[in-house]
Order: C-alpha cells, then structure tokens, then sequence
C-alpha cells in the first residue's frame, strides 16, 4: 500500500457505490442551493446545506485543480484523481450531513439549547474553517446561515457526548497481540522516516506564485509543534487534518506513520534521504505544487521497536471500537426514521458508509 504524490493529492480514493448518482462539481455547484438531494425522516438535506458542510474541502479541491490548469501542467491523470477526490468528499460529506440529522432530531426532540457565549465563538470558528468572510461571499452563505450550522453543530455534539454507546478502551494485551499479528507490517526493508508536510499550489488563485509564502511558513518554523500548527492552518492537503504527517494505512486499516523511500516518488527520495531528525527541508517545487518537509525521526531497516506503536496501536484499538459502536447507532437511528432519494426510494446508510480510502501505486 503506498502513498501517492500527485499535485497535492496523497491518497488516491476509491468509494463503494450506494445505488446513487454523484453529481460532478460543475453540475452540483451549478443546482440551486434549495435543491433536495435526501431526506432523513422527511426532513430533506439539501444542496446548500451539503456545500456549507463539505466547503473546506470543495475549495481546496477547486484551488488546486484552478492553479493546475493556470499553470498548463494539468494532466488528464490529475482531472482524473481530481474527480475520484470530488466523488469521495461529496460522499463524505453527505454521510456527515445525513448523520448530523439523525442526531439533532434526537436534540429537537429533547428540546437542547445552545448557550450563547458558546455559539458566538462557534459561530467564529465555521467561518474560519470555511476560509472566512471572501469564501462565504464567494459562495452566496451568510452570516445566519453560518450560525445556524453552528448552533445545529453544538447541540449534535451534546447528544453525541452524552448519549453514545459506551465502550471500553482498548489496553496493552490488545496492543501487544496487534503488533504480533502484524510484524511483517511493521518490518522495514529499507531506511524508514517520520515525517510531516506542508503544501501549497504553486499559484494561487490569481495565479501568483505561492514560493514566497511557503518561506514565510518556513520561517515561523521552531519546532515540531510549530510545524504542525502551521501544517493545520495553512497545509492545502489531507494531511492537513493531521498536523501534515504522512501515514499509510497497513493491517487492517491502521495509520502508519513510518515511511520509505518505495513509498514516496522519486523526487522526494533524495530529499528525505538528505534531511536530518528535526530538519526542516524546502521549499521544493514538483509535480505543480511547493512542499515543505520535515524529518522527526530517521528508523533502521529490520523490525520496528513494538513500544514505538503500543500507544498509538491502543488508540486505534479503542477508535475502531468507538466506530463501530456509533455505526451501529447511526445504522438503527436510520432505520427508525428512514432515509429516501428524490424518488422516494430508501437509501442504504449502511451502503453509503462503505467509503474505502486506500494507497495506490
């Protein structure tokens, strides 16, 4: 299972169809922001509220696929890897909105209120996460609309604190058994690196080099810490979410965050090769984008030490716990309240969950 490096693309996506057509980005953004795309219980989830949702990641889609095509370096394999990108975070999104409706008709039902401090600065936080008050306009949201989201957003998260299926974490012994499972998974044949990113498109959105920002970044850079805050606020890829860490998935689903050079495209081998624990190297321009990289820790080829992973291992354990106790609530909640398409048909939650992320050569 490898990484995939394409413009600022790391994870090539492949997703289960669920008896639904995916509108492509120029048709969904074309709709009216009240068109119907399903109804949970009959209340419907439409356009407008999928956009105001998933907009973080349509626009980074946008922006990198606009500074590609500006650029002249847009290939039909990057349109391609664009479209399956577009087909996985629209899907994402509407599990997410059609989730979000389960719970807060729970919260309806139970009457919740949101306090207004909290909503305030909740309020604050969607628009920034949306790309602010230019990207609102940009798309026709305003404020009320943004503070309703952020009062829906406070009272889902109440009732899913407070009324999720308890689950028991998982624990060493649990840990100990993954690894031995799994020890050709956690074996390398070559030099190993941890290791964080941050990419930007070579061009913005008005087609102006983006080299002397990343630099800016580069210079706030101290620390590891600091490279993943700025990895969060200013990353334009996945791994963003993650403080810009590279991961793989391996053993049945398990981030893995050690990385080889069979891993990576040729352009970041030396790169990554020549960069010492703690380094910061960039900024390096390729395949249309500007990275910067940083090496937190070099490990040997053979079997990787078990108690570098044990914490980490736990944490998944109880995470796919956790999921799937929430699957099963959301798949019951479903049923209960029923969830059809435009013609009436009943829509498979269980089937539009299946959302599969997988490296590819």
């Amino acid at each position: 299972m490898k990484l995939l490096f394409a413009s600022s693309a790391l994870v090539f996506i492949s997703v289960t169809a669920f008896g639904m057509q995916v509108p492509s980005p120029e048709d969904f953004f074309a709709r009216g922001r009240n068109e119907v795309i399903v109804r949970v219980g009959g209340v419907p989830i439409t356009t407008g509220a999928v956009i105001r949702l998933g907009l973080p990641m349509f626009v980074r889609l946008q922006r990198t696929r606009l500074a590609g095509l500006q650029s002249k370096q847009w290939s039909d394999k990057l349109e391609q890897q664009y479209r399956l990108q577009w087909d996985f975070a629209f899907r994402q999104t509407l599990v997410r909105a059609i989730e979000d409706e389960l719970f807060y008709a729970i919260a309806l039902k139970q009457k919740l209120q949101a306090f207004p401090s909290m909503l305030e600065k909740r309020t604050e936080q969607q628009i920034s996460r949306m790309g602010g008050e230019d990207v609102l306009k940009e798309h026709g949201i305003t404020h009320a609309e943004v503070e309703e989201s952020a009062r829906r957003e406070l009272l889902i998260e109440t009732v899913q604190h407070t009324q999720k299926p308890p689950v028991l974490p998982a624990g060493p012994a649990e840990a100990h058994k993954f690894f031995q499972e799994h020890t050709a998974d956690f074996t390398l044949d070559s030099e190993g690196y941890r290791a964080r990113m941050i990419v930007l498109p070579r061009l913005d959105k008005d087609g102006i080099s983006n080299m002397v920002t990343v630099q800016e970044i580069k210079s706030k850079i101290k620390t590891v810490d600091d490279f993943d805050l700025l990895a969060r606020q200013k990353s334009q890829h996945p791994s963003r979410n993650s403080g810009g860490l590279l991961q793989k998935v391996i053993a049945d689903g398990y981030q893995f965050d050690v990385i080889t050079n069979k891993d990576v495209p040729p352009f970041f081998q030396d790169f990554l090769k020549n960069l010492k624990d703690g380094e910061v190297g960039g900024p390096l321009e390729a395949e249309n984008s500007i990275y910067l990289v940083l090496i937190e820790k070099h490990f040997p080829p053979g079997l990787l030490s078990e108690s570098d992973f044990l914490d980490g291992i736990i944490k998944y354990l109880t995470q796919l716990s956790e999921q799937k106790a929430l699957e099963d609530w959301v798949i019951k909640l479903s049923k209960d309240q029923g969830i059809t398409d435009t013609q009436g048909n009943t829509v498979d939650i269980l089937e539009l969950m299946k959302i599969n992320i997988e490296g590819n050569n």
